[in-house]
């Protein structure tokens, strides 16, 4: 999933010579608020029959806030399934890169090492925010990998995005936000007129193509590096087209 970066970790050998001389210091720290993988059976009020899902909740959760988030009711059960642990593939070429793998890294985890290691970042970087991971982790039920720092953090939750108009919604809720001084992270932070007009905006621009050309500047680095420029708490620095069509249409509108 992450990381086309994978797809070339173990390829030409005269690449992976040279990646063998990469020697990054420092053990990773895993952020504050960390999340696991739950299978929940119970019944769903809608209908008042048994359902079976998969989510993802913080590790420390209740039975009664895991099936909240659920959205089922008694009576249920809650089996903690983890996370995908790492390949052997992976960990032998952690430790060819010199990285100093936890015992409780993920697959996911190991992924942004790797790609830490090979993009010459500090292997050992600051924690994720911990009042961010607080919304996406214990009320959206985001999946954020125990070691993202906060680069990757905006990443894994962009990716959670998975429309072009949820996309674009969030990007205009950004440049809106600079632009009036609230200080929202989320959309469902806002007021429900203004979420309107965040959607709003979205379908209006979705299938321009001038729009759609510009807004991926903002991600042109995202598969590689798993960066973007739009992120949950920045601003957005680059003032190109996108950006002035959504300050145009919030003054319009």
């Amino acid at each position: 999933m992450l990381f086309s970066i994978l797809g070339r970790l173990f390829g030409r050998t005269d690449e992976n010579k040279k990646r063998k001389t990469i020697r990054p210091l420092g053990a990773p720290i895993p952020n504050d608020i960390i999340c696991d993988r739950y299978r929940v059976k119970g019944k769903y009020p809608g209908t008042g029959r048994m359902r079976t899902t998969e989510i993802i909740a913080w590790d420390q959760a209740s039975d009664e806030e895991i099936l909240k988030m659920a959205g089922f009711v008694e009576p249920y059960e809650i089996e903690r399934i983890g996370l995908d642990r790492p390949t052997e593939r992976q960990l032998a070429y952690a430790r060819d890169l010199g990285i100093l793998v936890p015992s409780d890294a993920s697959k996911d985890d190991v992924s942004i090492l790797i790609s830490r290691a090979l993009e010459h970042y500090p292997i050992r970087q600051n924690k994720a925010p911990k009042k961010i991971l607080e919304i996406l982790i214990k009320k959206m039920g985001v999946y954020i990998p125990t070691y993202a720092g906060e680069r990757e953090m905006n990443f894994w939750y962009l990716i959670t995005l998975k429309t072009a108009e949820e996309r674009y919604a969030y990007f205009a809720m950004k440049v809106y936000a600079q632009n009036t001084g609230k200080n929202y992270h989320f959309i469902h932070e806002a007021t429900a007129a203004e979420q309107e007009k965040f959607y709003a905006f979205a379908r209006k621009y979705k299938d321009d193509k001038s729009f759609v050309q510009s807004y991926e500047r903002y991600n042109q680095l995202s598969e590689r590096y798993n960066y973007s420029e739009i992120t949950i708490t920045g601003e957005v620095r680059r003032q190109l087209k996108a950006y002035k069509l959504a300050s145009d249409f919030f003054s319009e509108n």
